[in-house]
Order: C-alpha cells, then structure tokens, then sequence
C-alpha cells in the first residue's frame, strides 16, 4: 500500500516507514559493509513492484545514484532517486545532527 501512495500521490511515507524497518530489524553486524546491506534490502523490497524499474547505480548526469526508480505504469507520475549513506555514530550527539543535516542539504 506505502509504495502505491508514493506512485500515485507522492507521499514519501513509505522511504520512512521502510528506514525505520530496516533500523527495527537489524543488528550492528549487518553494517559492517556500510550501506551495501542496507541498500540490498532496498533494492528487493522496491523491485516487487509493478510500479516501478528498479536500477542500482545507474550513471547519470553527474554521477550515480544508489537506487533509481523508473515508473514501469504507465498511470505512476512519480519517480524516485535513492542515495543510501552510513553515518558512524559520534559519541557527540550535536555531531550526529550536524551531519545528518549536512547531508540532508546535499539531497
């Protein structure tokens, strides 16, 4: 259902939803490799879809995006760019947020 709202109306709902799934279900192991578990898990829950393509680093302009999402219906008006980044927890909490906002400006 979360994927269908995002192809039809946009809301975005389903990226936060599936973050905080991924963040319920996993454990410190499953980031030894960064983002590459995380960026998996992405991949096979989006490429169950009839919504959309699914690619995974597809060259573009500039560079490459992580996970890019190309409307496969011909009804879905949105689509999607997915960069998936692993922040290292500081043991400064303020560090946390500065990044992360950093990091939310770049987007």
């Amino acid at each position: 259902v979360y994927l269908e709202e995002f192809a039809t109306n946009g809301n975005v709902e389903v990226f936060k939803f599936f973050a905080s799934e991924i963040d319920r279900n996993t454990s410190m192991r499953d980031y030894i490799t960064k983002e590459n578990t995380i960026k998996a898990m992405y991949l096979a829950y989006f490429s169950l879809t009839n919504y959309y393509i699914v690619k995974s680093e597809p060259e573009m302009n500039k560079g490459f995006a992580d996970i890019f999402m190309i409307p496969f219906n011909p009804y879905v008006e949105y689509f999607a760019i997915i960069e998936v980044k692993y922040i290292k927890r500081e043991k400064d909490k303020k560090a946390d947020t500065k990044l992360i906002q950093t990091l939310k400006d770049e987007a």
